[in-house]
């Protein structure tokens, strides 16, 4: 395995803290005594799996599981293995990674050493979809038209359901029905068994991002400028939002009641998912918000913007906490696990920072665009760059240059 040089946080960039803020000291008082509770995932042991895009139904980007990487520990991460391919974000099941390919096919590969155990062709590329794993399927879009339901074990087909348009959504699994956005201004609901349309809700535009599910209600955005509370049952309209008109809104993050997305009018909005009334919006001069989908723990909303800065917002009055400046855009999503904040920029590194201060841990140069990760059982996978798929780990273990192709 070749080496690869990694650098740690030697030469640090100046994280601002915005300590004249009132209330600041408080709030990261109580940001310590959370991290020391454990509430930024630290709960019994387990094997955990990233099964969809930003790790569950409602999108927070929050591993809670992760007990081997940490504020201590991810200074020593390492190379473990390296695929060519340009890759969508991963999920991560069962000692299995799955991810779409620009190449227009959708792969399943060895988590230990990358090699490929199966691929399965689409007509389109599926480089922007997340699957979603659940129950043994694999769940994907593809810019063919189709959402794609897999054998996770082997790759054979299931079903297939046909939009009208592209699918760059990212598909999310509940309560036995699949979510997703299509291009032809739909959201769909289809039985996860066998594809049958269960509902499906036309909005005014593009529908390219993902929904987001939490207690019985799909939340889901659309170019038409809109947020969308709908009723998962039936696809009913519950509450509608609109940032701007014709501004695209991210993907949705829904936790502790509230509803967090970005949108392409500069602002960040925080939503009462009960009924969609603003709560507060944080408004980044010049630098739209739309790209990347807020992650949330701790009590804290990490978001990166146009503005080439990271932001640490305190998530119930959306002052900021400190902000972390790079030398690009950030349309990554962030992930976070266990005291640890991951996210990508444009300037083409990839940080690891300490969700609490905003200290830098660890970075990697990438050499391109880097639309997110999934972080899993003391694992980091690295989609995007010059260098396609990144998989590190600690010290210690066995690595593997993957092969990019296998047989179906």
């Amino acid at each position: 395995m070749q080496s690869t040089t990694l650098s740690s946080a030697a030469k640090s960039p100046r994280v601002k803290f915005h300590s004249g803020r009132p209330g600041t000291f408080l709030q990261l008082v109580f940001i310590a005594l959370t991290l020391t509770a454990g509430s930024w995932g630290q709960a019994a042991p387990r094997h955990a799996d990233w099964r969809q895009y930003q790790f569950s139904p409602s999108h927070q980007g929050l591993n809670p599981y992760e007990t081997i990487l940490s504020p201590s520990t991810v200074k020593q991460l390492q190379l473990k293995w390296n695929s060519p391919l340009l890759a969508s974000e991963p999920a991560v099941v069962n000692g299995v990674v799955y991810f779409g390919s620009y190449d227009n096919n959708i792969y399943a590969l060895n988590a230990t050493t990358g090699q490929v155990i199966w691929t399965y062709p689409t007509g389109g590329t599926a480089g922007a979809s997340t699957p979603a794993v659940v129950n043994g399927v694999v769940y994907v879009g593809s810019a063919d038209f189709n959402v794609y339901a897999l054998n996770a074990s082997t790759g054979a087909l299931i079903w297939k359901y046909s939009t009208g348009s592209y699918v760059i959504s990212s598909p999310v699994v509940q309560g036995g029905a699949v979510y997703v956005g299509s291009d032809d201004f739909n959201i769909y609901a289809l039985n996860a068994a066998d594809g049958t349309l269960l509902w499906k809700f036309l909005t005014g535009s593009v529908v390219q991002f993902s929904p987001s599910v939490a207690n019985g209600t799909v939340y889901a955005t659309s170019a038409d400028g809109n947020v969308y509370a709908l009723r998962s049952a039936d696809g009913s309209v519950i509450w509608k939002y609109t940032t701007a008109p014709n501004y695209t809104p991210s993907t949705p993050s829904v936790a502790n009641g509230s509803v967090y997305v970005g949108s392409a009018d500069e602002n960040l909005y925080a939503l009462d998912a009960n009924n969609g009334a603003l709560l507060w919006k944080f408004h980044d001069l010049g630098a739209p918000l739309e790209s990347s989908t807020p992650a949330v723990a701790g009590g804290i909303v990490f978001e990166g913007t146009d503005d080439f800065n990271f932001y640490a917002l305190d998530a119930l009055t959306g002052k900021v906490i400190w902000t972390f400046p790079t030398l690009g855009p950030i349309n990554s999503s962030a992930a976070v696990a266990n005291g640890v904040v991951y996210f990508g920029s444009g300037d083409q590194n990839f940080y690891a920072l300490d969700a609490r201060t905003g200290g830098l841990l660890w970075t990697y140069a990438t050499g391109g665009y880097i639309p997110g990760a999934a972080i899993v059982n003391g694992r980091v996978y690295l989609s995007g760059g010059s260098t396609g798929f990144n998989v590190f780990g600690l010290p210690g273990g066995s690595s593997a240059s993957a092969a990019p192709s296998a047989s179906n």
